[in-house]
């Protein structure tokens, strides 16, 4: 459980990196 917990976020913080991205790019475009 914890292992899968510990997974879970990390992937949060992926996908909020990703958004991050992705607005940045938007912007300079």
């Amino acid at each position: 459980m914890e292992e899968q917990g510990d997974n879970n976020g990390g992937v949060v913080v992926i996908r909020v990196a990703n958004l991050m991205v992705e607005e940045e790019r938007r912007k300079r475009k």
